[in-house]
């Protein structure tokens, strides 16, 4: 297939580059989606902080590339990937990382990570995907295929029970396969649509190691998602460490509700990446 780079990017690869350019807005075509990332490095950095964005700019077609430090946070370098469902359905917005039924969004950001992370001389199990409502969802995904490490703030860790809340949702279900149902896709993908699914499928002694951060201010993020999700993961839904020692949970209380400020962002990346790098204490 031919391959044209898009106007927001610097430069267009139509395969799975050997290494990623330093902060460079670049597009990479793998197995029909279109990935925009940008990878920064940070003096002194140890690790690798992949940042999954499930927006794209108000007015336009570009995908969200912001953040590009936030692994400075945590003493790593950032690799930043945006949904590549967003450049598919044109008229979606807002993300969930569904991709359609053949094309799984997660995996090629699993293999740009993993591209990413050997230039750096680290190996898949040292990366830390993160992210934000959805952006989370697709940390968490990510961090199970490799048995890595993820962060989250305010997720829908549960896709199909999301897709029915928000019209957003609706419109990416459908675009995933037209007329799927929300109970079909949970029953027929619960790798790629559940974060509890997802992890007690890849859960062992080595990992995934997740932070899970939650606004008790944004109502049905915490008693629709955070919550069912906890109980079915063995997670201490009043904050804590869950009993396989792999999922830290813990309570904000901010009243700007769904919204990650910076003052919750900052915690969740610092105290999240302490504990799924094993780092030590998580306060």
């Amino acid at each position: 297939m031919s391959f044209d780079t898009p106007p927001w990017a610097s430069r267009g690869f139509d395969y799975l580059p050997s290494e990623l350019p330093v902060d460079e807005v670049v597009a990479i075509y793998l197995d029909g989606l279109i990935y925009a990332c940008n990878f920064h490095q940070h003096p002194n950095a140890k690790g690798l902080l992949v940042w999954l964005w499930a927006t794209v700019g108000a007015g336009d077609r570009a995908p969200v590339i912001g953040k590009r430090t936030i692994g400075r946070l945590a003493g790593m370098h950032t690799l930043i990937i945006s949904d590549p469902t967003l450049l598919q359905e044109p008229r979606l917005r807002i993300g969930m990382f569904f991709g359609d039924e053949a094309h799984n969004p997660i995996d090629g950001v699993v293999r740009i990570a993993t591209i990413c992370a050997a230039q750096l001389g680290l190996t898949p199990e040292e990366i830390v995907f993160a992210g934000t409502s959805s952006g989370g969802f697709a940390a968490v995904a990510s961090a199970c295929r490799l048995s890595a490490g993820a962060i989250t703030l305010n997720a829908p860790l549960d896709l199909p029970a999301a897709s029915e809340r928000y019209p957003e949702g609706k419109l990416g279900r459908d675009h995933f396969r037209r007329g799927i149902s929300s109970e079909d896709l949970a029953r027929q993908f619960p790798l790629r649509s559940r974060g509890s699914a997802a992890y007690l499928a890849a859960r062992s002694d080595q990992g995934p190691r997740l932070a899970i951060f939650q606004n008790v201010k944004d109502r049905y993020q915490y008693e629709g998602q955070f919550a069912p999700f906890c109980h079915e993961v063995g997670a201490d839904v009043r904050g804590g460490i869950s009993q396989d020692g792999n999922v830290l949970t813990e309570l904000l209380d901010y009243p700007e509700g769904h919204r990650a400020i910076p003052e919750a962002l900052e915690r969740a990346v610092t105290i999240g990446s302490a504990f799924v790098r094993r780092l030590g204490p998580t306060a």
